[in-house]
């Protein structure tokens, strides 16, 4: 049986996870729960560190956005090949072009692109 205390971590943890702590970081923070004395500036640390990566997730998948949503647009013309996978396996060979760059490279990959 579980009592209310257990109940309150297993929930505190659980939130924790969806925050996407790391293990490591879920067990400091259970510390400072159980000996909160001083330890809001460093909760507040890990938490200022946690969403900068937050941030730049979201940036990083704004790209992948920005990249694929003219990659779809090109395979719904395209009559013989497939923009997605020919983008895909451009990519590698050209990953210091930006994204205008890159995409322009994919719809016409003969012109001279510079970085």
């Amino acid at each position: 049986m579980y009592t209310d205390k257990d109940i309150s971590r297993l929930r505190f943890i659980r939130r924790a996870q969806t925050m996407k702590f790391s293990l490591t970081e879920m067990g400091e923070l259970l510390q400072f729960r159980e000996d909160p004395t001083g330890a809001k500036a460093l909760v507040r640390q890990m938490a200022l560190k946690k969403l900068s990566a937050i941030e730049k997730q979201i940036e990083d998948l704004r790209t992948l956005r920005n990249e694929l949503r003219p990659l779809v647009s090109l395979c719904a013309q395209s009559k013989d090949n497939c923009p997605i996978i020919e983008g895909i396996d451009r990519y590698k060979a050209h990953e210091g072009l930006g994204t205008q760059a890159f995409l322009s490279y994919v719809e016409h990959p003969n012109r001279v692109h510079h970085r």
